[in-house]
């Protein structure tokens, strides 16, 4: 019994964590409160320190994304944010709030070992990848993932890599749905605004794809 009991609590806070997830991403850009609500559920133990970690984490890239998405004001550019879990080669959606919903889905736990070449790592974590059209495209990390980008309408994507010191923490991918040439000045812009942030990025992105694997 203790075991049932124990198993629908969890099952109850999942889904409350599910909830809470899309509440918080619908109210960030007009809530500047959300931390003080989601530190407030953690204090009242209605979540754990993992998922404390993951949501507010969760809030920081979303504000990430639409911040560097501004940018851009002329372009249909949206912006995705991945951690890359080097134990498991899988990646893990840090944040997307613009992303199509089908391609948020697809990238989230998906493996990455058909995108290694060398290093265990694959190739948009050591080095910027420009794909100005995914339909054309003959390099292997597009033709990896044609069908889905296509069918979420995403034409054209640029990698830039997340590192701090030297240390992988993921990637972050802007898409268009349009072909288009991506411009070194605009990977350099992405790395300038990444900076702030990579730090803290890595001291929390075990603890973000251990909640992350988990919901």
């Amino acid at each position: 019994m203790d075991r049932f009991v124990t198993s629908l609590r969890s099952f109850k806070l999942t889904k409350e964590i599910r909830r809470l997830l899309a509440t918080m991403e619908r109210q960030l850009p007009k809530d500047a409160n959300v931390s003080n609500h989601l530190l407030e559920l953690y204090r009242e133990e209605w979540i754990g320190p993992e998922q404390y970690i993951y949501m507010e984490t969760r809030m920081l890239l979303n504000r990430f994304c639409l911040a560097t998405e501004r940018l851009f004001p002329s372009e249909d550019v949206t912006m995705g944010v991945y951690f890359f879990d080097a134990s498991s080669k899988r990646l893990w959606n840090g944040a997307g709030p613009n992303v199509p919903g089908s391609y948020t889905e697809y990238a989230n736990g998906l493996s990455a070992i058909p995108d290694i070449l060398s290093d265990d790592a694959p190739e948009y974590v050591k080095t910027v990848l420009p794909i100005d059209d995914v339909d054309s495209s003959e390099h292997f990390v597009s033709l990896n993932h044609r069908r889905d980008l296509l069918r979420a309408d995403i034409r054209a994507f640029c990698s830039v890599p997340l590192l701090h010191e030297h240390r992988v923490i993921g990637h972050v991918n802007l898409y268009s749905p349009r072909p288009r040439a991506w411009s070194m000045e605009e990977s350099l812009l992405i790395r300038r605004q990444a900076t702030g942030i990579e730090k803290r990025l890595l001291e929390v992105r075990d603890r973000f794809v251990q909640a992350a694997a988990t919901l």
